[in-house]
């Protein structure tokens, strides 16, 4: 059937990722806005992942890797098959609300616009607790909020796919974790961006999410991107981007503190400016014991 809403691929890269995948599709069929396509990644998955996938229609288009590749790989490659004038990005274990494309969608009539996001529930799957992560920037550059503070979630990401394709490069191969952070940061540092005020997904805290359990490659892969960053022509401008290393030396020295390495937490505490409230949660955490912080690391739900 001939229409005249722009397509819209959905990226969804999947390693086993059977438990929850069934709801992350459905969400995407419920969309009250019907021009969308699905890229389904198998990232070499052993379990039912594909048998799950295959059960769909022909809107869901079906790719398998031979190999199991790092995650912004992954994506990359599952990009390059999209055909969507606009491209947005689900994983297995989160699920949008029905309206969340149709109100996207509407915002790109600026052609300016290079990428729009949104509010979105971050929800514990045990606990049942959950809160509102949301948005606050209406600039048309976002680029200076962002590298103060970085909250975009991708599961509410959609990018204009001239935006995407009229970058240096997508998706670095290199990140295994900040990868969505790196092309955000990249994108508004050319174009507009908007959001909805609203939460428009959920993202869904079960425990074994790999970035929930990997935070100090984050950590490791920040201070490399920050380090080749500084040569960007627009970016390295930043008025803000001085709070990156900041975020590193707070997160390292929190990182210490819970290991017991306090002195080594303290060193990194010198790094942080005085007037930063990191520099009072690192002197807090000094003064801690080591199984409470440890509790706030890995227990504690955000």
């Amino acid at each position: 059937m001939k229409t005249s809403q722009p397509l819209v691929s959905v990226i969804i890269n999947c390693y086993n990722g059977e438990e929850f995948l069934k709801n992350a599709i459905d969400s995407i069929y419920s969309q009250t806005y019907k021009h969308w396509e699905i890229i389904f990644w198998d990232n070499a998955s052993t379990d039912q992942s594909a048998s799950i996938a295959l059960s769909y229609g022909e809107k869901l288009h079906y790719f398998k890797s031979d190999l199991t590749q790092p995650i912004f790989e992954a994506r990359s490659l599952a990009v390059k098959k999209a055909k969507g004038d606009f491209i947005g990005f689900l994983d297995c274990d989160d699920w949008w609300r029905p309206y969340k494309l149709e109100k996207q969608i509407a915002l790109f009539t600026d052609k300016k616009i290079g990428f729009v996001y949104g509010h979105y529930w971050k929800e514990n799957e045990g606990t049942g607790a959950k809160k509102i992560v949301k948005q606050g920037s209406s600039s048309d550059s976002i680029l200076d909020d962002l590298l103060k503070q970085y909250t975009i979630g991708m599961l509410t990401l959609v990018v204009r796919r001239l935006a995407y394709d009229q970058l240096d490069y997508g998706f670095d191969k290199k990140f295994n974790m900040i990868g969505d952070f790196d092309l955000v940061i990249r994108l508004a540092s050319e174009w507009k961006s908007d959001y909805v005020d609203e939460p428009i997904a959920h993202c869904r805290w079960h425990g074994n999410n790999f970035s929930t359990n990997n935070p100090q490659m984050s950590n490791d892969e920040l201070k490399k991107w920050y380090e080749d960053i500084k040569n960007h022509r627009v970016i390295s401008r930043s008025k803000e981007l001085y709070n990156i290393p900041i975020i590193i030396n707070y997160v390292e020295g929190m990182f210490y503190m819970r290991d017991g390495k306090k002195i080594k937490g303290l060193k990194s505490l010198l790094k942080v400016p005085i007037f930063r409230r990191e520099k009072i949660k690192i002197v807090i955490a000094f003064l801690l014991p080591k199984y409470i912080l440890n509790y706030f690391f890995v227990k504690k739900y955000y």
